[in-house]
């Protein structure tokens, strides 16, 4: 799979707040009006828009330890992804965390606390529809 830049992305998630502020990331960089951008975080962070996208918050590292006991966040950012978009049901999202973690060769343990972690993520997100894109 080739991996690379998204220029105009609709979706834009943030594991870190820092990462809003930094000049080589620049992850609010081409989204259009009208896109979401997740941050994870516990609170609220200024940010200045040029454009009217929706912002969200969620303190997905404080559920990461609250679940699984260390700051990881495969399983959270991707269930915060698929919740988004609207477009994944809870069942296929904690069908490809096990199959993804399993294929990791994780233990069954760390598998379920990751799945319990995505889906208090998936749950506690809203779906987002998509406007004037």
């Amino acid at each position: 799979m080739e991996r690379g830049h998204i220029f105009n992305p609709s979706y834009v998630l943030v594991t870190t707040p820092s990462l809003l502020f930094d000049m080589t990331v620049k992850p609010l960089e081409g989204m259009a009006e009208g896109s979401v951008l997740f941050v994870n975080s516990p609170k609220e962070i200024p940010i200045e828009q040029s454009k009217r996208i929706r912002v969200i918050y969620g303190d997905l590292t404080g559920l990461a330890l609250k679940y699984v006991g260390k700051d990881i966040l495969s399983a959270a950012m991707g269930a915060v992804a698929c919740k988004l978009s609207g477009l994944i049901s809870l069942q296929s999202m904690v069908g490809a965390v096990e199959e993804e973690l399993a294929e990791l060769g994780l233990e069954t343990d760390i598998i379920e606390k990751n799945v319990q972690l995505a889906k208090e993520c998936y749950l506690s997100t809203e779906s987002v529809e998509l406007r004037g894109l």
